[in-house]
């Protein structure tokens, strides 16, 4: 009995581990550059500047496409 409560402690605690440094994945390579252009893009895209919203929307749809659905939903206007 004791076995068993250990293994599953030991299989609960491995998925939890493996969770966490996969959800770390989603702003990319460089998390900090994929907020900041982020944010950057909204803005100007938030006031229908898209020449300007381009290359920081550009970096982040290829760096960080998970990051956030804005890159999707303001990026195909």
């Amino acid at each position: 009995m004791k076995k068993s409560i250990t293994t599953l402690a030991m299989s609960l605690f491995l998925l939890v581990g493996v969770g966490n440094i996969y959800a770390q994945d989603k702003d990319g390579a460089e998390p900090e550059k994929c907020r900041t252009n982020l944010s950057i893009f909204y803005e100007y895209a938030k006031v229908k500047n898209y020449d300007a919203a381009y290359e920081p929307w550009k970096w982040c749809f290829d760096n960080c496409p998970a990051s956030n659905i804005t890159i999707y939903t303001q990026g195909l206007k």
